[in-house]
């Protein structure tokens, strides 16, 4: 059976909506999922994994105040980080926390239910920034799965796609290098 890129994306969008994710966050989601779909076998199980999680109440979102800072943590101790109402925010922040910055910044993700959703997301809006810029990020585990994301590419240089799949609650740390934003280089006619 074929599946197209547009019936996941409208999978994806329409699951998110109906566990009551904002319309913003549900269309983010379903295009971070096609653009991974199209490169990586079995991509679609961690965004299945993330809405299950919102759903059974077993994660939610971040903490306003802390995230100012590049720390996001669950509002509450009882859930897990929620990585698809997170993933937006860290993207936001990426694009143009780094403007004004003199040098490299680091954001940090505490007890994120599904990191795969979050590097997915990072990946993504990488193809908007510029083909010099890579954000590596680290997954604390028994041993670290570690990696790049550049030009919209995802660079393993500890892991793998199948192990990333697995991952689960754990901290995930970005570096984000300085540089120019890429909302300084849209224009409107």
């Amino acid at each position: 059976m074929r599946v197209s890129l547009n019936e996941i994306q409208t999978l994806i969008f329409k699951a998110c909506i109906s566990i009551g994710l904002p319309v913003g966050i549900s269309q983010d989601a379903s295009q971070t999922a096609g653009h991974v779909f199209s490169r990586h076998i079995g991509s679609i199980q961690p965004f299945a994994d993330a809405i299950f999680q919102l759903d059974s109440n077993s994660s939610g979102p971040f903490d306003a105040p802390d995230a100012f800072n590049g720390i996001f943590r669950p509002i509450t101790t009882s859930k897990t980080l929620s990585s698809l109402y997170t993933t937006p925010t860290v993207c936001d922040q990426i694009l143009v926390r780094n403007n004004n910055c003199n040098s490299h910044s680091s954001i940090a993700l505490r007890n994120l239910d599904i990191p795969a959703v979050m590097i997915f997301g990072v990946m993504f809006i990488t193809r908007y920034i510029g083909n010099d810029v890579c954000i590596s990020w680290r997954i604390e585990q028994n041993t670290s799965i570690n990696g790049l994301c550049s030009n919209g590419n995802l660079i393993f240089n500890r892991g793998s796609f199948e192990e990333l799949y697995t991952i689960t609650n754990k901290s995930v740390s970005l570096d984000v290098p300085n540089y120019s934003s890429a909302l300084n280089h849209l224009h409107t006619d």
